[in-house]
């Protein structure tokens, strides 16, 4: 049997280097290196955010890592984008998004979305759904969204004439259910983006009737989960 590689590692860094570490209670933190045992070839390492933390770990890339400063406040669209990729630069750059109500961004043809709790966010209420419509076959100027997924999806399926399928996946409370009623919304608008006023009317018909069903097919297949009491199974 051949022997286990070994885990990659940064190279040794000082005391009072700044340094992305994993803390077993909030996961990644931005903190500072306190020492640095060489026998163990492990890191004491503290921090002050989200709260007074401080951990010991291997000097492995999945446990720390040392960014460089620059790099930090780097907020991109598009994760792949990120100029130092990382799983820490990675949650660092959606935390940032987040705080500032910016809930979409994209990996690759990926589109992550955090749940704001919240439907009063300008740019992303319906009233800018016009924006979107308006961009051609691909969205390039707006923002990440689940409407921008919908929008790509619709147009590869007409000039592919092949079926698609959009996958939504979450933790319970994530805001499948959600994420799903606004793909269907969209999808229906941009369906009759160029038909009749019958046509859009009868393509409104069957979108309220769909989204109308969610709470009738929920009340016969929820359950209660950890993190969500009125988990969808539909």
């Amino acid at each position: 049997m051949p022997p286990k590689a070994k885990e990659p590692a940064m190279p040794v860094v000082e005391r009072g280097t700044s340094v992305a570490f994993n803390s077993a209670k909030h996961s990644w933190v931005l903190g500072v290196v306190d020492s640095y045992d060489p026998k163990s070839d492990t890191y004491m390492c503290s921090a002050k955010d989200p709260e007074p933390v401080t951990g010991k770990v291997k000097n492995t890339l999945e446990d720390v890592f040392a960014p460089r400063a620059e790099y930090l406040e780097e907020d991109v669209n598009d994760l792949l984008t990120l100029t130092e990729l990382h799983e820490a630069s990675l949650l660092f750059c959606l935390k940032r998004r987040y705080m500032r109500d910016v809930v979409y961004t994209n990996i690759g043809p990926i589109v992550v979305a955090l749940n704001p709790f919240t439907f009063d966010i300008p740019w992303y209420k319906d009233e800018k759904m016009g924006d979107y419509l308006s961009e051609g076959t691909v969205i390039e100027r707006n923002l990440p969204h689940s409407w921008a997924v919908a929008h790509n999806t619709y147009w590869e399926m007409r000039e592919d004439k092949r079926n698609q399928t959009i996958l939504i996946s979450g933790e319970s409370g994530a805001g499948k259910t959600e994420g799903a009623k606004i793909v269907v919304k969209y999808v229906g608008v941009l369906s009759t983006l160029h038909g009749t006023a019958e046509d859009k009317e009868r393509c409104n018909v069957v979108n309220r009737k769909v989204i109308a069903a969610s709470p009738i097919l929920e009340s016969f297949g929820n359950a209660k989960t950890v993190r969500n009491d009125n988990s969808s199974r539909f």
